[in-house]
C-alpha cells in the first residue's frame, strides 16, 4: 500500500498543477477577450461606461426634464400618493379610473365623464408643468449612476404612466369641445414628456417612452379625421405640422441600447474586481433544465476574476444589438442581430437580458409605424381641411402637407406605408411582423380591442372607428381576424 502512495502524491501533484496551469491559460484568455472587445468599442468612439455616456449636468431652470418632475410631484400631492396608491378613498377612486382603459375605450370615457371632469379638474397644475416644459429644447433627467436612473425612474414609472394618461384625457375633452388646437397642443405636450423619459439610457425608460408615443398616436386617430376648417383655427395648421414633426423625430432606442451595455459592463467591473459579490448578478430563472442547471456552475461562481470571459460575450452581444438598432427596418435589424449562444452555454445575466431584448426591438419597430402612421393622418387631416377630397394616393400629400411618404418600418426593400379603403373602413396600415401585404387585415382580441401583438396587419384607422376594448366581460372567441377587403370574420 505504502508503495503507491508516492506515485499517486506525485499524479495527484501534476494534475493539480495542470488544472492550475489550465485555470491560468483560460484565465489570461478571458482577460485577452474582455481588452480586445472594450478596445473595439472604444475604436468605434462609443460609451463603454456609464460615466461616458451621462451628459453634463443641465441647469434646473432651462431643463424640460426638472418641469416634468414638478408635473410628477403636482400629480402626488394632488392626489395625496404614496407611491402605492392615493391614502383618500375619493382621490383613490379617481385614480382608479385614470389608470383604467379611459383614453382607448369611449364607452368608459361616456361612463365616466363626471370623474374625468373632476380629475381634469384636480391635474390643472400638473397639465401647466407639461405645457411650460416646452418651451425649452434641452432635456436631461439625471444620470448619475445606472442604479440611481433606474431607481429613480422606477419609483415614477407609475405616476408618469398616469400623467400620459391626463395629457391624452386633456386632449381627448378639448376635442369633444370643439377645440381642436387645444387637443393638438396636448399631444405635443405628451410627445414632448416621451423625449424627456428617452433621455434616461436604458430599455425600460425606452419602453416607458414608446407607450407614451403609441397612447397619443391612439388619440390622433380620433381627433385627425375632424380638423376644422376656417379662419379662426388658422392656428391648427402650425401645431399640426408641429406634431407630425414630434412623431417623424428619431427615437432614443440605440441610446437605451448604450445604457444597457454600460451598465452591464460597470456591474461586471465591480464584480470581477470583488466590490460587488458575485449573488448580486441576476438568478436564473426557475424551471430550467439538467443542461442549463449544469452550465450555471461555473468558476466565476467561485472566482469573480473569471467573468471576464462572460462579460467579453456580453458586451459583444450588445454591441450586435446596438448596430442592429441602426437599421431602418425590422427585417434587417433581425439579419444584424449577433447570433445566439446554445442556452447551456449562457450566463445568467444573457439569460434574463436577451428575451427583453428581444421583445423591445419588435415594441420599437412597431411604435415607429404608428408614429408614422399617425404623422400621415395629420397630413391626411390638413389635406381636408383646406377643401379638397381626400387623396386617392398619399404621394399627394407631398411636399404640402408631408415632406414624404414615411417608409413602412417592417417592408423589406423601401416600401412605404400602404394606405386602403374597403368594406366601410378606411385605412392606413404595415405589413407589421410577418413582412407580408395581408391588405389591412387586423386581429381581435379578447375583449373586442384589435391585437396590437399578433395582427396580420399593423392598421390605423383613418375614420375613427378603431374597434374598442369593452369596459369588461369577454368574447366568445380570443380573436378573430378581420379582413378589410372582403369584410369577412374567417
Amino acid at each position: 500500500m505504502r508503495r503507491w502512495l508516492g506515485p499517486v502524491a506525485i499524479l495527484v501533484l501534476a494534475v493539480t498543477v495542470a488544472y492550475g496551469a489550465y485555470l491560468a491559460w483560460r484565465l489570461v484568455r478571458a482577460r485577452a477577450a474582455l481588452r480586445g472587445a472594450v478596445e473595439e468599442i472604444r475604436r468605434r468612439g462609443e460609451p463603454i461606461g456609464w460615466a461616458e455616456l451621462a451628459s453634463a449636468p443641465k441647469p434646473a431652470a432651462g431643463n424640460a426634464a426638472e418641469f416634468h418632475k414638478q408635473a410628477v410631484r403636482t400629480h402626488r400631492r394632488r392626489f395625496r400618493t404614496d407611491g402605492l396608491g392615493a391614502r383618500d378613498a375619493r382621490r383613490a377612486a379617481l385614480l382608479d379610473v385614470l389608470r383604467d382603459d379611459v383614453v382607448v375605450c369611449p364607452a368608459l370615457r361616456e361612463r365616466h365623464a363626471g370623474d374625468i371632469r373632476e380629475i381634469l379638474s384636480l391635474s390643472q397644475g400638473v397639465l401647466w408643468y407639461c405645457r411650460r416644459a416646452r418651451r425649452y429644447k434641452q432635456t436631461d433627467w439625471p444620470v448619475g449612476s445606472a442604479a440611481r436612473a433606474r431607481e429613480e425612474l422606477g419609483d415614477q414609472r407609475r405616476e408618469l404612466s398616469d400623467v400620459v394618461s391626463l395629457l391624452c384625457l386633456a386632449a381627448l375633452a378639448a376635442d369633444a369641445t370643439g377645440d381642436a388646437l387645444e387637443a393638438i397642443e396636448r399631444l405635443r405636450d405628451a410627445m414632448a414628456l416621451a423625449r424627456s423619459i428617452e433621455s434616461v439610457p436604458s430599455l425600460e425608460a425606452f419602453e416607458l417612452a414608446a407607450w407614451t408615443a403609441q397612447a397619443v398616436c391612439l388619440v390622433v386617430e380620433e381627433i385627425a379625421p375632424h380638423l376644422p376648417a376656417g379662419a379662426g383655427q388658422a392656428a391648427i395648421g402650425p401645431a399640426t405640422r408641429g406634431l407630425i414633426d414630434d412623431l417623424f423625430r428619431n427615437d432614443r432606442f440605440e441610446r437605451a441600447l448604450l445604457g444597457e451595455r454600460c451598465a452591464v459592463h460597470d456591474l461586471a467591473e465591480r464584480v470581477r474586481s470583488g466590490d460587488v459579490p458575485v449573488r448580486v448578478l441576476p438568478r436564473w430563472p426557475r424551471g430550467r433544465g439538467v443542461r442549463e442547471s449544469l452550465g450555471a456552475l461555473r468558476l466565476a461562481e467561485v472566482f469573480p476574476a473569471f467573468y471576464a470571459a462572460d462579460e467579453a460575450k456580453l458586451l459583444r452581444t450588445l454591441s450586435g444589438e446596438i448596430a442592429a438598432a441602426r437599421a431602418r427596418t425590422y427585417p434587417a435589424a433581425l439579419a444584424a442581430r449577433p447570433t445566439r449562444a446554445a442556452p447551456g452555454g449562457a450566463t445568467s445575466l444573457s439569460v434574463l437580458l436577451l428575451p427583453r431584448l428581444n421583445r423591445r426591438l419588435r415594441v420599437r419597430y412597431r411604435v415607429l409605424a404608428m408614429r408614422r402612421m399617425a404623422a400621415t393622418a395629420l397630413a391626411i387631416g390638413l389635406h381636408r381641411r383646406s377643401g379638397r377630397l381626400p387623396p386617392q394616393r398619399l404621394a399627394a400629400l407631398v411636399p404640402a402637407q408631408l415632406p414624404f411618404v414615411p417608409a413602412d418600418p417592417f417592408a423589406a426593400g423601401g416600401a412605404t406605408i400602404r394606405h386602403t379603403r374597403g368594406a366601410g373602413r378606411w385605412l392606413l396600415y404595415s405589413v407589421f411582423k410577418n413582412g407580408r401585404d395581408d391588405g389591412g387585415r387586423y386581429a381581435i382580441g379578447s375583449r373586442g380591442a384589435v391585437d396590437l401583438v399578433d395582427s396580420p396587419d399593423l392598421v390605423f384607422f383613418l375614420d375613427a372607428r378603431r374597434p374598442a376594448p369593452s369596459p369588461g366581460g369577454r368574447l366568445p372567441s380570443s380573436r378573430r381576424a378581420v379582413s378589410e377587403r372582403s369584410g369577412s370574420t374567417p
